[in-house]
This record gives C-alpha cells, sequence and structure tokens, in this order.
C-alpha cells in the first residue's frame, strides 16, 4: 500500500481502459502510454489489464506496506529515499520508503506501474479513472494528500518474473533526436478529400509543434492555419483516440484517452495505434509531422508492436 504525502499537479489510476461501451456515451479513458504499460505489466508477472499510476507534475508517496514497483516512462524521472530511480527496473519498497515522482525529461505524464496492479474497484470493466463522470480510479477523483493507494501485500524480497531473465525492462522511447520533428503516421479520415489537394499537401508537409492547451482529452497543434472554407457543416458523428480533427481555426487536434464518443469537426484522418503512444513524449512546442499510410500498414505496424510484448512474454514463461 502507498501513502500520498504530496500532490503538485494531478494523478490517476489508469489501465488499458474500457471498450465497447462508447454507444453508451462512456469514453474510453485509458493509459496514455499503452505499449509501455503492457510490457511493464508482462515484466512484473501482472495481467495485462493489471491498472497503474499516472502523475502530471510532482508527487510524493510513501510506502505503507511492501510492494514492488517499476518506473515505465522511458524518460521518467524519480527518487527512492533520495537515489535516482532507473526507469525499468524494479523497485523493492518496505514500510517507510519514500519515491518521490518529478515531471519527465520530455513530455508531461509519468506512468508507474504496480506489481499486482493498483487494486481498486473495477467499474463498467475497467479501473481507469473516468475524470468527466467521476467513477473509477480512486472515487472518480485525481490522487490527493492522504490518499491510500492500495496495492497487493508482497514480500520486498519477491523477484518478478522479468528480473529472473533482465536486469531491467528495455521501454520504448518515440525519438533522441528532439531537433527533428517526429514522424506519426495516419491514416486518412473521411473529411481529407474535402479540402483543397494544396491544403491536404501543406498538412502532411509543414510540420506542427504541440500547443500548451494540450490535455488528457485531445492534444492541440500550432502552425500555418490550413484553410477550412470548402470543409462541410456536419453533425456530430463518433470519434475515439487517435482521431485527427480540424476545427476552424485551421490546426490540429489529436484526440487522446479522455476524449469524448462524438464530435462535429472534419476527420482528417487517425493517428495509427502504433504512433499514438509517441504522442505522449512531446513536450509543448515539439515538432511533429504527419505521414499518411495506408490500412494495411496501420495493421503491420501494430503486430510489430504486440510482437515486441508477445516476445517479452515467451522470454519469461514460454507461453
Amino acid at each position: 500500500m502507498l501513502k500520498v504525502t504530496s500532490a503538485k499537479g494531478l494523478g490517476l489510476v489508469s489501465d488499458l481502459g474500457r471498450f465497447g461501451m462508447a454507444g453508451s456515451g462512456v469514453a474510453w479513458t485509458g493509459a496514455l502510454d499503452l505499449h509501455s504499460l503492457q510490457l511493464a505489466n508482462v515484466y512484473l508477472g501482472n495481467h495485462e489489464h493489471a491498472a497503474c499510476l499516472e502523475f502530471m507534475g510532482r508527487f510524493s508517496l510513501q510506502c505503507v506496506k511492501p510492494c514492488v514497483l517499476l518506473l515505465s516512462s522511458a524518460l521518467g524521472l524519480a527518487k527512492l529515499n533520495d537515489l535516482t530511480v532507473e526507469p525499468g527496473r524494479t523497485l523493492h519498497l518496505t514500510a517507510g520508503d519514500e519515491l518521490e515522482i518529478f515531471p519527465p525529461q520530455r513530455g508531461v505524464w509519468t506512468q508507474l506501474a504496480v506489481q499486482g496492479g493498483v487494486q481498486v474497484p473495477s467499474v463498467l470493466g475497467s479501473r481507469s479513472t473516468h475524470l468527466q463522470a467521476g467513477f473509477g480510479g480512486l472515487e472518480g477523483r485525481t490522487l490527493r494528500v492522504g490518499d491510500h493507494i492500495p496495492t497487493l501485500h508482497l514480500s520486498a524480497d519477491l523477484n518478478c518474473p522479468g528480473e529472473r531473465v533482465h536486469r531491467r525492462l528495455a521501454l520504448p522511447v518515440a525519438t533522441w533526436n528532439t531537433a527533428e520533428p517526429l514522424v506519426i503516421r495516419f491514416v486518412e479520415g473521411p473529411e481529407m478529400s474535402c479540402l483543397p489537394k494544396k491544403e491536404q499537401a501543406r498538412f502532411c508537409e509543414q510540420s506542427w509543434s504541440l500547443g500548451l492547451s494540450s490535455s488528457r482529452m485531445g492534444f492541440r497543434f500550432e502552425g500555418r492555419a490550413l484553410k477550412t472554407d470548402k470543409l462541410p457543416d456536419m453533425r456530430s458523428h463518433a470519434v475515439h483516440p487517435g482521431v485527427i480533427q480540424l476545427p476552424p481555426a485551421g490546426r490540429p487536434l489529436v484526440l487522446m484517452a479522455d476524449a469524448q464518443v462524438t464530435g462535429g469537426y472534419p476527420r482528417l484522418g487517425s493517428v495509427i495505434q502504433a504512433d499514438l503512444w509517441k504522442l505522449i513524449q512531446l513536450s509543448p512546442g515539439q515538432s511533429v509531422i504527419f505521414k499518411p499510410v495506408e490500412l494495411s500498414d496501420a495493421v503491420r505496424a501494430q503486430k510489430r508492436l504486440r510482437g515486441e510484448v508477445n516476445r517479452l512474454r515467451m522470454e519469461l514463461f514460454g507461453a
């Protein structure tokens, strides 16, 4: 069990999210970096749906009962009892240990995986926090000072499956070259063809920088605005995380984990699932280039990503 002793930002319980609930108006609200979470859960011997913690800002946690944690953000920053924590290495906490979470080297969010998962009730098939509706996670809200985060009571000297094979878990990094725009692949959407050809080309050729007004609901990008006068007026339609909307201002908006289930802006496309996690490692002001690909390319990329998780599982468990 962990106790929150300092909370300067937003802290949430998250897992793979709620699937199949959009028809009832319930958003997905899963972890922002699903790929890292899946790898960490396998490494810790967890079920793939085991819940983690996500932090934006600076938090301090005190161990109340022994537990095993893993900083599952490749660019995350943390200290355990004033000693720097290495991402991907398991942390065996005993009562009284203090873990400090800091803003990451790049991006805004830090993910912390828990052996056995965070033990909060499952609501509508998920333990993820749905902030807008006020359910899931810890009482449907962000973490605050004094909260007790329930974890499995584990022996401090209990090794996790991953430690028997690897010194630490290799976590994915979107790019080490921050001087160049990050390439984000997408499949074209139904309203892309409504843009003039010149504007379609410009959307894919110019770089877009992440705006300060981005949130878990959507990442807003800044750049020279596209002309939107040829786009049709639309009724609300179904949307999902990854959809690239084009508001009237002419600058793209990529929907993220906490996005609503319907929207009325034109859909230029959808970021492929295999690249969506990469956006989490962007800091405000960093740039991306959107690269169109075919649906078959998106499927192959997702299979490769899933293959990394399966290979790790094979190494650890042989099945």
